[in-house]
């Protein structure tokens, strides 16, 4: 409805302000919802469910649960300081409205507990991201728009096959998810359904190898939808493991539980690696964000890897590494956008991110630096910041149910983004201050307004995560229980 009234009025000025109100009342409902659920109720809640294809079991049917209850508050969070944030030049009716339509498709995503409607949401996303790179991105947006949509077209066919398989394999004329799940398929089948779905959800994680899409695309959009992309779009595929692996095919996840585990820890090492190489700062963190996706990938793997000969101890520590994944996505999505917000305001002002060329910015624009400096020292996980909970609960289950192995590799994964972050606010923050800097202006009412509560939510979750694993533990739990009996 925002979309269209966006593209209806009759002057662009008007775009921002109506994306505001629009963006705003899903926001208001997400916090709503938040405040109103039952934390120990391991049902969906808020359930719409309406027939929509009778011939084919196809059902509009969305949910609230432990697992999407917290991505909702994040995608409608992010969306509104977006557009707060957003100063589009030229043509803003389209960008709002696209921005809007993106809104829709994340929303549905997240809430779908119909595996078609899940599919249609999952669509909806690929077309206005594609469009706003394209549209509205840096010199090279064509070809990193293209590399986007056909890695993502690709998986989501793959994952499209596998979908309708497990639909005729149930053989029970529904595509509920929650039925789905209910359904103990065979093992040879599990195996298949398990490859297909995987593909598509890798992809767009992304988890290596196929992850190659995502430096460009996050490098040529524009900050504001690269602070989606990063925020939002790269956690549809960690939560497709828990709404669609985990439940439906969870013994065939478990033949590839250890190349899953595989992938993720090189996932998180390249992804490092990649970081400390780069010059640009913006392509930096696109790196960063990688191997903190492998990082919560590992969580869940660990999930993939549980047996029943497993003891106690290793159980919890699935549970533990599960929960942190789940918390992650979360603060993740926080982190992220305000790092490429941040990056985004260092760029305006300096006209460059070339590292070799920014130095002394703490004398032009401390305030900037200094919120940079606080978030990038979240990103990797300094104690008492919301980076840090998700982080250390994902090495301990790792650690517990895995073992050493495991967890030693994705410590220095660890280690290594603490290195080149440290080096960067070294180098940005100090050193020769060039004549150019004393022109430049801090950070003004609209962007303090549009980053304090992202950094207010950086540091609260980081001394206090209670409100974050409270929503996730009672799902985690009968999650793993199930699996477990299997």
């Amino acid at each position: 409805m925002g979309a269209l009234v966006i593209q209806l009025t009759k002057k662009e000025t008007a775009a921002k302000k109506f994306a505001l109100l629009f963006s705003l009342v899903p926001f208001i409902l997400a916090v709503s919802v938040y405040l109103g659920f039952e934390r120990g109720v391991v049902q969906p809640q808020f359930v719409e469910k309406v027939t929509w294809v009778k011939a084919y079991g196809i059902s509009y049917f969305l949910g609230v649960d432990g697992f999407n209850l917290l991505l909702l508050v994040l995608v409608s969070l992010l969306v509104l300081i977006v557009t707060l944030a957003s100063a589009i030049p030229n043509r803003p009716k389209a960008f709002f409205a696209t921005i809007l339509i993106l809104e829709t498709g994340l929303l549905g995503v997240f809430l779908a507990l119909d595996m078609i409607l899940f599919y249609i949401f999952w669509e909806t996303v690929l077309i206005p991201t594609y469009l706003l790179i394209h549209i509205w991105g840096g010199p090279n947006r064509a070809r990193a728009a293209l590399k986007f949509i056909i890695y993502t077209l690709v998986g989501s066919v793959i994952m499209l096959v596998g979908m309708l398989a497990i639909y005729f394999k149930a053989g029970i004329h529904s595509f509920d998810l929650i039925k789905l799940a209910s359904i103990n398929y065979p093992l040879g089948f599990q195996r298949l359904a398990f490859g297909a779905l995987f593909l598509g959800l890798a992809v767009k994680v992304p988890l290596f190898p196929f992850h190659n899409w995502q430096p460009d695309a996050y490098t040529e959009a524009p900050t504001t939808v690269t602070m989606l992309l990063s925020g939002c779009l790269a956690k549809m595929g960690a939560y497709g493991f828990f709404r669609l692996i985990l439940p439906i095919t969870p013994r065939g996840a478990h033949e590839f539980g250890l190349y899953v585990t595989i992938l993720a820890l090189i996932t998180v090492i390249f992804g490092d690696l990649c970081a400390s190489a780069q010059r640009d700062l913006k392509r930096m963190f696109a790196y960063s964000s990688l191997s903190h996706m492998g990082l919560i990938i590992l969580g869940i793997s660990c999930a993939m890897t549980m047996s029943l000969r497993m003891g106690k101890v290793a159980k919890s520590g699935v549970s533990i590494a599960l929960q942190g994944s789940a918390i992650h996505m979360f603060n993740h999505g926080i982190i992220a956008a305000s790092l490429f917000f941040l990056i985004g305001l260092i760029y305006q002002r300096m006209k460059t991110r070339d590292l070799m060329e920014l130095q002394g910015l703490l004398t032009g624009i401390p305030t900037i630096i200094g919120l940079f400096w606080f978030t990038a020292l979240a990103s990797f996980g300094f104690p008492a910041l919301s980076g840090f909970p998700g982080e250390i609960m994902i090495i301990m289950g790792t650690f517990e149910s895995k073992g050493a192995w495991a967890a030693i590799i994705a410590l220095v994964g660890v280690l290594i983004m603490a290195g080149y972050v440290f080096w960067v606010l070294l180098r940005i923050g100090f050193g020769k201050v060039a004549e150019r800097h004393a022109s430049v202006t801090d950070l003004n009412l609209a962007e303090l307004v549009a980053i304090l509560p992202l950094s207010a939510l950086i540091l609260l979750f980081g001394f206090y995560p209670a409100p974050l694993t409270s929503v996730v533990k009672i799902p985690v739990n009968t999650l793993v229980s199930l699996i477990s009996k299997l």
